[in-house]
Parts: C-alpha cells; sequence; structure tokens
C-alpha cells in the first residue's frame, strides 16, 4: 500500500478543507513478507496468538476484557510532522461486545496513545498514563468503517495538531499530547481474530550518528535541466524556472568543507516544504571518495504541486553510512519563478534539449501499488536501471523503469527488501554488475529458490560473435566483448547460483540504438543487426524476455516515464495484483505483446516483443 505523502484531502462536515502533510521520510513500511521488522510471534496460553505469514500477521486476543499490544521500536522524532497508519480487519469476534483495533504510538514506560476503531462502528482515542486510561475522543460513530471489510486507520501530526482519519477520511483532531517513548504498533482491545496487512510510518528519523565524522558537505550551486527535445516535443516551458506543476530535475554540487573524508556514504533527499515531492526519493545516491575541497554532484528530480504559492522550496540531504548512522543533514533551499542556470547551453548561450523537466501526473501504475498475499521470501532480484552513461547518451527513463519495477517486486509481489540488490548510474559499472552475479557475490548471499534479474538501459550485438551485451555505466559501443556484458553470461550465472525459477528481463534494444532511434556512436553504425543471435533456452526454468528484436529500438511512454515494455509489464503487475489474479509469464507476455501491438505509436516502428521459454504456465510471478 503506497503512503499518501502529499495532500490529504478530508471532509469536515461541510466544507472541503485542505491538510498538507509534509511527511517525506519512511521510517518504517512492513508488508509483513517477513518479520525483519521484530514484531513479537507466538503463543501464550489464554492470552494472545501471533504470527505472520504470506503477508499478513495474524493476531489473535483471546481475553474478553482488557487490551494487548504488539508494538516494535520506530525511530522517528515525534515533535516533527509524521503520519503512522495500518492496514487491517477484526475477522472474528467473541461474546462480549467492544472488539476493537487500533495504532498505538508513543509508547513508553509511562504509557501510550491509541487511535482505535470497534466492530460496532465507532472509534474513540485513549491516553494511557501509569495504571490510568482516559478517553481524548469519542467513542463515536463513524460512516466510514467498513464492515467486515480491511480498514485504514491513521494518526497524523502537523503543526501542533493531531489529525484521525479512517479509510482517508477526517474524522477528528486534538491539540499535540505528551509522548512517553518512541514504541508503535498495533493494540487488540477485547478477545477477536485480526488480519494486518501493512504497518506504516512516517515522518523525520532519528539516527544513530557516526562516531568520529569530520567531513563538512555544503551545496556549492545547482543548475536546472529543462527544455525541448530535438524533434521540438514540448518537456517543459524551457524558462529555466521552478514553478507550481513542474516535475524539475536539479544537478546539486556538494563541496567538502570539512577536515576529513566523505566516503563511501548514502545520501537521500527529502522535501520539507509543503506541495512539495522528491520524485526519486527512494533512489540512493553515494558520495564515494568526496576528499577535503573536492565537489561531487547528484541529482535533484522533484514535483512541485499545482496549489503551491511558496517563493522558495526547502530540502534536506540525509548522508548515512551502511548501517544507516547519520553523518549528516544538509540543507538546501530552491526559489521559484527565478532563473536557474541551465545544464546544456551552446556557444550562444542558448539552452539545448533534455528529458527531465515534465508538466504532467503520473499515472496510477507509478503511485499505487496494489496489496496482495503472494509469498515471496524465496524470491532474489536484481534490478539495474543506467540513465546517465559515461560515454553514451542518456537512456531516458531507465532509472525510473528500474526503481518502480523495484517497488512491484517489493510492494506487490512481496519480495523481501533485504533480497533485492540495486544498482544505477554511475554504480551499476560492468565489474559492479559481474561482481553482484559471481560465485559467492552479492546476489548469492540473498538468493533463495529463485531470481528475477531486470536491466533497463542500451544494449547492442557484438559484431563478431553476434551474441547480445547489456550496456553499463563504463561500456562502449566500441568495444563490446571488453566493455559490456553478454546475456549469454548472465543467464548462465543465475542458473549457477539458484536451483529454482530465473526470469531475465531486458528493457532495451540490442540494435544499438538510443531510445529515439539514434546510433549511440561510430561502433554501432553500419552492424547487420538482422542477425543477433539470442542465446536459446532449453530448460523448463528459465525464461527471458526482450522489449524488442530486430532492427527496432524500445520506444518510451511519456505519460508514465517508462520504457514501453516496462510500461505494459507494470501494468500487467497493476492489474493482475489488484484482482489477486494469477499471471503467469505466458500470460503476462501476451499482455504485454498485445498492448504494444495496439499501440499506435509503436505499429510504425517495427516493435516486436521477444520471449524465450519452454515452461511458460509453469513460471509465475502473481498468485
Amino acid at each position: 500500500m503506497t503512503a499518501r505523502l502529499l495532500l490529504l484531502l478530508c471532509a469536515l462536515l461541510g466544507p472541503i478543507i485542505s491538510l498538507t502533510a509534509q511527511v517525506k521520510e519512511v521510517v518504517l513500511c512492513d508488508n509483513f513478507a517477513d518479520n525483519s521488522t521484530g514484531w513479537t510471534e507466538g503463543t501464550v496460553m489464554y492470552d494472545y496468538i501471533a504470527r505472520i505469514s504470506s503477508g499478513t500477521y495474524f493476531l489473535e486476543h483471546h481475553k474478553n476484557q482488557g487490551s494487548r499490544i504488539f508494538d516494535v521500536p520506530v525511530k522517528m522524532d515525534l515533535s516533527q510532522n509524521f503520519f503512522i497508519e495500518t492496514i487491517g480487519k477484526i475477522t472474528d469476534v467473541g461474546k462480549q461486545p467492544g472488539a476493537a483495533l487500533g495504532i498505538v504510538w508513543g509508547k513508553g514506560r509511562a504509557g501510550y496513545l491509541t487511535f482505535a476503531v470497534s466492530e460496532d462502528g465507532k472509534f474513540y482515542v485513549r491516553r494511557i498514563y501509569g495504571k490510568k486510561g482516559e478517553y481524548l475522543l469519542g467513542p463515536t460513530k463513524t460512516k466510514f468503517l467498513h464492515a467486515n471489510r480491511e480498514n485504514k486507520i491513521r494518526v497524523q501530526f502537523r503543526i501542533n495538531e493531531l489529525m484521525f482519519f479512517i479509510n482517508d477520511k477526517y474524522v477528528g483532531h486534538l491539540p499535540q499530547q505528551t509522548v512517553y517513548g518512541n514504541k508503535a504498533g498495533i493494540i487488540l482491545y477485547g478477545r477477536q481474530r485480526t488480519e494486518i496487512y501493512n504497518f506504516g510510518a512516517y515522518g523525520t528519523k532519528n539516527y544513530d550518528v557516526i562516531p568520529g565524522y569530520s567531513a563538512s558537505v555544503r551545496v556549492s550551486y545547482y543548475e536546472i535541466e529543462d527544455g525541448f527535445d530535438s524533434k521540438g516535443g514540448h518537456l517543459g516551458n524551457g524558462d529555466c524556472k521552478v514553478q507550481p506543476g513542474e516535475i524539475v530535475q536539479l544537478a546539486v554540487t556538494f563541496k567538502n568543507l570539512g577536515k576529513g573524508p566523505c566516503k563511501n556514504l548514502f545520501a537521500k533527499f527529502y522535501a520539507i516544504s509543503d506541495y512539495v515531492s522528491v520524485v526519486d526519493q527512494d533512489v540512493v545516491q553515494t558520495f564515494y571518495d568526496l576528499q577535503r575541497s573536492q565537489s561531487q554532484t547528484l541529482n535533484l528530480k522533484f514535483k512541485v504541486s499545482n496549489n503551491c504559492s511558496l517563493e522558495r522550496i526547502s530540502f534536506k540531504v540525509d548522508i548515512t553510512d551502511e548501517l544507516g548512522r547519520l553523518a549528516e543533514s544538509v540543507p538546501l533551499s530552491v526559489p521559484l519563478y527565478t532563473r536557474i542556470a541551465p545544464i546544456n547551453k551552446d556557444n550562444d548561450g542558448q539552452i539545448s534539449f533534455t528529458f527531465n523537466v515534465r508538466e504532467q501526473n503520473y499515472d496510477d501504475i507509478n503511485n499505487f501499488f496494489p496489496i496482495t498475499l503472494q509469498n515471496s521470501r524465496n524470491v532474489a532480484a536484481v534490478m539495474i536501471g543506467v540513465e546517465g552513461y559515461a560515454n553514451l547518451p542518456k537512456a531516458i527513463y531507465a532509472t525510473n523503469d528500474a526503481k518502480i519495477m523495484r517497488q512491484y517486486l517489493i510492494k506487490v509481489m512481496n519480495v523481501p527488501q533485504g533480497n533485492v540488490v540495486s544498482a544505477a548510474n554511475q554504480n551499476a559499472t560492468l565489474q559492479r554488475i559481474k561482481n553482484i552475479l559471481r560465485p559467492g557475490g552479492e546476489l548469492a548471499t540473498r538468493a533463495k529458490t529463485n531470481v528475477i534479474f531486470y536491466f533497463s538501459g542500451f544494449g547492442i550485438c557484438d559484431p563478431v560473435s553476434k551474441e547480445p551485451y547489456i550496456m553499463l555505466y563504463d561500456s562502449k559501443d566500441s568495444d563490446v566483448a571488453g566493455t559490456c556484458f553478454s546475456v549469454k553470461e548472465i543467464v548462465s550465472s543465475l542458473q549457477s547460483i539458484v536451483s529454482g525459477n530465473v526470469i531475465c528481463i531486458f528493457e532495451t534494444s540490442f540494435a544499438g540504438l538510443s531510445r529515439n532511434g539514434k546510433s549511440l556512436g561510430s561502433g554501432s553504425d553500419n552492424q547487420d543487426w538482422a542477425y543477433c543471435r539470442y542465446p536459446s533456452v532449453t530448460d523448463n526454468r528459465t525464461c527471458v524476455l526482450y522489449a524488442t528484436s530486430g532492427k527496432a529500438y524500445n520506444p518510451v511512454v511519456e505519460r508514465t516515464s517508462h520504457g514501453m515494455f516496462t510500461h505494459y509489464l507494470l501494468t500487467a503487475m497493476h492489474e493482475y495484483g489488484k484482482n489477486r489474479n494469477t499471471l503467469d509469464v505466458k500470460t503476462l507476455f501476451d499482455f504485454i505483446n498485445q498492448s504494444i501491438d495496439h499501440d499506435h505509436s509503436a505499429q510504425g516502428l517495427g516493435v516486436i516483443p521477444r520471449m524465450d521459454c519452454k515452461n511458460r504456465d509453469g513460471i509465475i510471478l502473481l498468485k
């Protein structure tokens, strides 16, 4: 279930009031694919049963009176904007009335706060301190509860006020309350059986700090990417200004002004201002070796709401290590309606083109991730997206392809997040990807039974061997065998790591063409791509899917910012996941193939997807 991080619209018994929940950091988002969070499990006679299985936290409370709390530590600053929500349903109640399901937050030794909904259609908010308890709101009857169905309940804090929502509908508010600790979780009142499908906490993280850190990273300058494409297509207004309604990308240059190095640390951007969201927030970028007085550039892509009336918008960049400890938070401020120096200029100072600014809304496939009961704890995955190359043009939307595909694996297929290895742009070098796939490498330490390999970027066929190769960050089209990675070797490596199914998905054309159909360079010219020799699949556990084959390039779908093949792949997973239908690779491929065939923008391009698979009905993505 996707957390709503932007505008929350709620009805207040009359006029519609807009509430901005400026909460950007995912502190905890658990869909119970496993129990890596550390929830209580087990059986206590005459008290409770708790277990996690197939994406659900099954809870039973065996006492007619009283309550039982199932909580976890949540490192979140409860004095800053936050919200906590859960999705679940009461499946059975005892003979005693009053069974209720709720959220607990701010729990410590002295007490806690709770927001609960009861099976008889009421809600209430309580404060427990010591052995005393009091109602702060309710119990009050509400029309927003779904009887005998799952419900989403949320407590939200913003500007000294607590607000309460049931199924995204506002039901009440309170002034800020004292909290007693940083635990949060689920509370069951009365005898009942309950299923919890998701629990999330979103706000400002409380980090442990990195001892001895002596760097001091600051924003040196930033440049905007804005303009029109080479064919005159409208991609932005080209004025190099940040304005409401735009999706903007900045190249932000950081400089180390401290004494020590900022080395092998990770950076994530978060929006602080209302009406602004970071589009690629889930993409972690790396400071590889930023010594004193050295600089490094990272990308910030964000969307400004149409309703934004600010003159300046604020961000922060959290720099952490691999253990999640904080080095520092770096502030960044960007003006609206003020011209920013563009990245791409010709000799006359005119802006050339880029593909990063959008004045459009994302389709649901990028925002809505349906809940399924899929159990994929025995699945590992490798997600690679190379959009920016060292020696080649940009592979438009490749980073977004891999990012959203990764979210579908984790949120829809319920692949444990720790089982997914990701690499993007400069972090996706040939050596890095080979290290991931080598015996004893990153994938081997995560791999269970089955594996999914996904690549979005450029592809090419070797002019000598005629084999297809994917092109990584440091690849050169003039030296295919030496700088690229062959599909045959990728498939073979995956087959040697896992004993189960191997699914490879290549969002690329192997014709040596960019995503607008241009040759990648001199080494790509004058090649006979009709004789590209795709590796044969002879076993029943391997499926290889290609976005296109032959001489065609793989086009993009502008409205969702994806390669066309990935657009329809995600659409299929979205629709089948939403309806909880089985999706095998044959059904998936037929859906993609037919959709592309009916797409007018593809018909004149000769785009023909390809799948090599012996066991098409037997390899299943969703069930």
